[in-house]
């Protein structure tokens, strides 16, 4: 529950996500998401040096939300490298079968 009136940043902690005041028990020290490529990478970085200065408070609410963020980056990132993987198949299959010849024929009528 969020707290009402002046905070007090020794007993109290600051949510990252929704910018909310809760007491220290409320909230979590964890790594913020992973949402895009630039954030793997620092929160990679970050988790295998053991930087724990780079760890946010977040309340159980944006947990659940930054949760659904990480899977839904997970998501698609596999749905993008299977498109490659079939656009790269179809093209490799074209160009054993022989249509590289055909639309270069194509283009020189």
């Amino acid at each position: 529950m969020p707290i009402t009136g002046l905070p007090n940043p020794q007993i109290h902690r600051l949510c990252k996500r929704c910018r909310q005041w809760f007491d220290h028990h409320e909230v979590t020290l964890c790594w913020p998401p992973r949402t895009g490529l630039l954030s793997l990478v620092h929160g990679a970085l970050s988790e295998s040096l053991d930087q724990e200065k780079e760890m946010k408070y977040y309340c159980e609410a944006c947990q659940a939300l930054n949760a659904k963020d990480t899977v839904r980056f997970r998501k698609q990132t596999i749905q993008g490298i299977l498109i490659a993987l079939v656009v790269g198949v179809v093209l490799v299959l074209g160009w054993l079968l022989g249509f590289d010849q055909y639309f270069l024929g194509m283009a020189k009528r």
